[in-house]
C-alpha cells in the first residue's frame, strides 16, 4: 500500500511537470506568443531533468537491471544526437520518455488532451474575435486557407488530428457512432477552412479504423485476443493477428520509402516532377537536404525558413516537412532508427493490452508525418513518450460523451 501510494506521488509529479511542459509548447503554436524571453525553456528541461533524475534516485530500487539499461540506451541516443546536432530539445524528451516510466497512459493522454484542447481552443475564440491574428493564405487552386490562432493552417488542422486521434485512446475507449460521426465532422472543417488535404485524409482514415475496430470487438477473434505480454517472436509470428502486428512495420516501410524517393528524385523526369507536385515539393526539399546536408549518425543543425507566423513568401524558402527526412538529416541516422525501434516497442505493447483503437493510431500519425514535420514535437505527437509507460487499462470507458439508447446500449 506504501508502495503504491508513493508511485502515485511521482505519477501525479510526472503530469504536472509534462502539463507545463506542454502548456509551454502548445503556446509555442499558437499567435499568443510571439517570442519567448531569453533562455526561457530552460526552465521547463531543467524541470522534468532535476524530476528524473530524482525519481530514477529514490525508485531506484524498483527499477529492474533491464529497465535501466533501456533507460540508458535511450538517454545516450538522445543526449548525444542533441549535443551533437545542436537540438537540445532531443535532451527533454528522453528525460520526458523516461520520466513517463510506470506512469498510466490514461493520465498522460488525458493532460495531453485537456492541455491541447484548452490552449486550441483558446487560440480559435481569439482569432475569430481579432484578439490575435488569423492568419489567412490564398493559395491558386487550392483555396482560403486559415489558422485560426494557430502559426500556420496546416499546424491547426495537424492540432485538430492528434487531438481527435488522442481523444479516442484515452482508457481504451469502446468506440461510439458519434466518436465517428465527429472525426468525419473535424475532417470536413479542417478541408474547407484550412485546405489541409493530407490530415483531411489521415481523419478519413481514422474514422474507417474507428468503424473497423467497432465491428472487430464484436467479433469472437477479438474475444479470443488475450492480454498479457508476448515475446518478440511471437510479436513478428503475422500467423496470429497478421494485420495488428503490421502496424508495427508501418512507419519503417514510410521511412524507407520516403528516403528511396529522395534520393532517386529527377525534378527532369516528369513522373517525377508530377509526383513532387501532388506532394507539394516534398521531394525538391527533401532531396536537396541529402544532397546539400549528407547523412550523418547524429545529424547536424539546418537553418531552415518556413511560412509560421507571417504570410508572405520567403524567398529563400526550405523546410523539411516530412518526419522521416528531418529526423534522418537534423538529428541523425542512428536517431531515426531508435524512432523506428520505439515504434515496434509502442505497437506490440498496444496489442498486449488489446488497444486497438491506439494500434490504427501509430497508422495514422505514421502516415501524417509522411508528409508532416510533428513525430518529435511535443505539442502534436504525445505517443512517442509513452515507450515505457503502463499500458494497463483496468476500466474501459465506455463512451467519452457516456451517450447511452434506453436499452443501455452503447451508440
Amino acid at each position: 500500500m506504501e508502495t503504491k501510494k508513493r508511485h502515485d506521488y511521482w505519477e501525479i509529479g510526472f503530469l504536472l511537470v509534462y502539463g507545463l511542459i506542454l502548456l509551454h509548447d502548445f503556446l509555442d503554436t499558437t499567435m499568443f506568443i510571439d517570442k519567448w524571453p531569453p533562455k526561457f525553456g530552460l526552465i521547463f528541461y531543467g524541470l522534468i531533468a532535476l524530476y528524473t533524475t530524482m525519481k530514477l534516485f529514490f525508485q531506484r530500487k524498483y527499477i529492474s537491471k533491464s529497465d535501466a539499461i533501456k533507460y540508458g540506451i535511450i538517454f545516450v541516443i538522445f543526449t548525444a544526437a542533441g549535443l551533437i546536432s545542436g537540438y537540445s530539445v532531443l535532451i527533454e524528451i528522453a528525460f520526458l520518455m523516461i520520466g513517463a516510466s510506470k506512469s498510466n497512459i490514461d493520465k498522460i493522454l488525458r493532460v495531453y488532451f485537456w492541455v491541447g484542447t484548452a490552449v486550441v481552443g483558446a487560440a480559435f475564440v481569439a482569432s475569430i474575435t481579432g484578439f490575435i491574428p488569423n492568419l489567412v493564405y490564398e493559395l491558386l487552386e487550392k483555396g482560403t486557407r486559415r489558422s485560426f490562432g494557430i502559426i500556420y493552417p496546416t499546424d491547426f488542422s495537424a492540432h485538430v488530428l492528434f487531438l481527435v486521434v488522442v481523444g479516442c485512446c484515452i482508457q481504451n475507449r469502446i468506440v461510439t457512432t458519434i466518436d465517428i460521426f465527429l472525426t468525419l465532422m473535424f475532417a470536413r472543417f479542417i478541408l474547407v477552412e484550412s485546405v489541409a488535404y493530407t490530415n483531411y485524409a489521415c481523419m478519413l482514415l481514422f474514422a474507417c479504423i474507428l468503424i473497423f475496430v467497432k465491428i472487430y470487438e464484436l467479433s469472437d477473434k477479438y474475444k479470443n485476443m488475450n492480454e498479457g505480454s508476448m515475446t518478440y517472436r511471437e510479436f513478428f509470428d503475422i500467423r496470429k493477428f497478421p494485420l495488428f502486428k503490421l502496424v508495427a512495420l508501418v512507419p519503417i516501410a514510410l521511412s524507407a520509402l520516403i528516403i528511396m524517393m529522395s534520393i532517386k528524385f529527377n525534378p527532369k523526369i516528369s513522373g517525377w516532377a508530377s509526383l513532387d507536385k501532388k506532394l507539394s515539393s516534398r521531394l525538391t526539399y527533401s532531396s536537396q537536404g541529402i544532397k546539400k546536408y549528407k547523412i550523418s549518425l547524429f545529424g547536424k543543425f539546418i537553418k531552415e525558413w518556413g511560412f509560421g507566423k507571417s504570410t508572405v513568401y520567403h524567398k529563400n524558402y526550405f523546410f523539411l516537412d516530412d518526419s522521416y527526412i528531418r529526423i534522418l538529416l537534423m538529428y541523425g541516422a542512428i536517431m531515426l532508427i531508435t524512432i523506428l525501434a520505439l515504434w515496434v516497442i509502442i505497437a506490440k505493447k498496444s496489442l498486449e493490452a488489446k488497444r486497438l483503437v491506439l494500434l490504427g493510431a501509430i497508422v495514422v500519425v505514421a502516415l501524417s508525418c509522411f508528409m508532416e514535420h510533428h513525430m518529435l514535437e511535443m505539442a502534436y505527437n504525445p505517443l512517442l513518450i509513452l515507450v515505457f509507460a503502463d499500458f494497463k487499462c483496468d476500466t474501459r470507458k465506455e463512451s467519452v460523451f457516456l451517450v447511452k439508447t434506453d436499452s443501455g446500449n452503447i451508440i
